[in-house]
């Protein structure tokens, strides 16, 4: 899943400095003629000699284009790399490069895992989000990626998914938010209650993205249910209306009925 959302080009990433909410990382490093063979190294923690980092690798992997995806080991740490350019003269490469795992808020997602009771073997490269942690799992039942959003406090997110351009969907409290990989928010729902008649449109659920680039979301619209009486055979709903809730001496229940809204270019469509 989340190689999908990243955006790799010739330039060096992650950033120097760079502070990541993720374990499963996209690097990207500028091409070299005549070069197909590259070796990404990485060592734990913060290095700025060839000799101190050469001692503390970790990882190393072998590649044949100028960006790879690799799983660094853990949250909460400082890591230095490297990439090795491979031709048939000696072996160079391009100075060392730094950046840091982001401590996970809140409860250690390493406390509450999926529990695996067979290891995929077609589907071995597969993710999962799991709501209730707030945290995408790998098929081993570790946290990969958490939901740092820039500009929020930490927040429990619910119905997290990957939709089809790459971007993550999701809904905090009654809010709806589209975010990519690195927590930069890019579209929120409007929530002006144009479809409720409310104040807001009350989202709860099945926030998604759809194939033509719109959004599609659960909300709800208040209304007034008439409670039957003796002379009543059928349950009748009228608006939630204060005029018509004084100028009735029936008996009116509030209630809650539920909307779909689908927000694009032509505007807003409710069902």
């Amino acid at each position: 899943m989340a190689v999908a959302s990243l955006r790799l080009n010739a330039q060096i990433l992650p950033a120097e400095g760079s502070s990541l909410n993720y374990r499963l990382i996209g690097f990207s490093f500028p091409a070299q003629p005549q070069i197909s063979d590259y070796k990404i190294e990485i060592a734990e923690g913060n290095y700025t000699t060839p000799s101190s980092f050469k001692k503390n690798i970790i990882k190393k992997e072998d590649c044949k284009t100028n960006r790879i995806i690799m799983e660094v080991p853990s949250f909460g740490t400082e890591y230095t790399w490297r990439v090795v350019y491979k031709g048939s003269s000696r072996a160079t490469n391009n100075g060392l490069h730094h950046f840091n795992t982001k401590t996970v808020p809140g409860e250690d997602l390493g406390a509450c895992r999926l529990r695996v009771l067979k290891n995929a073997k077609v589907f071995n490269d597969a993710y999962v989000f799991v709501d209730d942690n707030n945290a995408l799992y790998n098929m081993a039942g570790e946290p990969v990626w958490f939901p740092y959003i820039k500009g929020l406090d930490f927040v429990q997110l619910r119905d997290m998914k990957l939709s089809p351009r790459g971007t993550i969907t999701c809904l905090i409290g009654d809010q709806a938010f589209e975010i990519n990989y690195n927590g930069d928010v890019l579209w929120r729902g409007p929530d002006n209650g144009t479809v409720s008649g409310d104040s807001r449109e009350h989202y709860h659920h099945e926030f998604t993205r759809l194939k033509n680039g719109h959004y599609m979301v659960l909300g709800c619209e208040p209304a007034l249910s008439k409670l039957p009486d003796a002379t009543d055979t059928n349950m009748h709903i009228i608006n939630d209306n204060k005029s018509k809730w004084e100028s009735n001496n029936a008996a009116y229940k509030k209630i809650s009925l539920g909307t779909v809204i689908e927000y694009g270019d032509m505007g807003i469509r409710a069902m």
